[in-house]
């Protein structure tokens, strides 16, 4: 007997194994349907992270590299001489600045950017 006439006398399933047989086609459908969402999230995260769409803005980099340059360990201290019977009225830090809003004693305002990086008062507005 060869193969072939192997093949043709083949006799079909019982019912029993026929109907175990369909489960376990349907059961091979419904994994490899799930195991290629799967396979189609994990690409849809690669195809995000490589397309740049989880980056920070160049803005949000920029500011971080700025921000590097300011120490932040603990005993960090900067002295900034204020003219005397100054009142700071607010105070607010962005991108290694502080920027100062200032009364003195004469009653006048002002901003004053105070860089932390390299210890200088950057800019002054005066406030009418």
């Amino acid at each position: 007997m060869n193969a072939e006439t192997e093949i043709e006398e083949e006799k079909p399933l019982d019912p029993a194994t026929e109907k175990v047989r369909k489960k376990l086609i349907k059961f091979s459908a419904v994994f490899m349907g799930l195991n290629m969402l799967a396979l189609m999230a994990v690409l849809a995260a690669i195809v995000y992270k490589i397309g740049g769409y989880g980056d920070e803005p160049v803005e949000a980099v920029a500011t971080s590299a700025s921000q590097a340059r300011v120490p932040v360990e603990p005993g960090f201290e900067h002295i900034l001489d204020l003219p005397d019977d100054t009142l700071v009225l607010s105070a607010s830090e962005a991108d290694g600045r502080v920027l100062l809003n200032l009364r003195f004693k004469d009653g006048s305002k002002e901003l004053w950017l105070y860089d932390l990086g390299s210890g200088q008062i950057s800019g002054k507005v005066k406030i009418q």
